[in-house]
């Protein structure tokens, strides 16, 4: 990164080792920002779409097809969760909270 930044950042990945360690680096970031909202639905008790834990299932599959020594098997546990999750019920006993359909409407 420090040569990147050396060269003035303007076209400076060149070489398959800077350019995956650019994407990760990029990837992991996006990720990291994508967290802070999913965390925050979770902490209100939101429950999370179905297809956003099916999209997390297919990345984790397909990144370890592609690279079983990896750190993809740790995207297993947070999609299998999303997936058998709930919508949770509030105390008043009514209909849980669903991103997809909104508060009281059940699933």
């Amino acid at each position: 990164m420090l040569e990147m930044l050396r060269g003035g950042l303007f076209n400076t990945v060149k070489g398959m080792t800077l350019a995956a360690t650019t994407w990760f680096f990029l990837f992991g970031l996006s990720l990291a920002l994508m967290a802070v909202p999913l965390h925050a639905l979770e902490k209100a008790g939101v429950a999370l779409p179905k297809s956003f834990g099916w999209g997390l299932l297919g990345l984790a599959a397909l990144g370890v097809l592609l690279m079983p020594d990896s750190g993809f098997w740790l995207v297993f546990p947070p999609a299998f969760a999303i997936l058998l999750r709930k919508a949770e019920v509030d105390m008043a006993g009514g209909a849980g909270h669903n991103i997809v359909t909104g508060p009281g409407v059940p699933r």
